[in-house]
């Protein structure tokens, strides 16, 4: 029978770096940014209150997401 991945994956971390300091990121700054591309992606130009609730924002975050996004064009 095969072995279980997740053991495998975690042998292999412990074997690589067993006995040392390992940080592993939460990945937040990744989530965020596919949320705000995907936020960005269904702007129409006047549904601003939709995607605060869509996206469990704030309106205020929603325009500055949407700002962030044209000053980077």
């Amino acid at each position: 029978p095969a072995a279980d991945p997740a053991f495998i994956i975690v042998e292999a971390i412990r074997f690589r770096f067993g006995g040392s300091l390992l940080y592993i990121p939460k990945g937040d700054k990744m989530t965020r940014e596919i949320r705000n591309a995907e936020l960005c992606a269904a702007f129409t130009g006047h549904n601003h209150r939709e995607l605060a609730l869509r996206y469990h924002l704030g309106l205020a975050a929603v325009y500055d997401i949407i700002a962030a996004h044209r000053n980077t064009k």
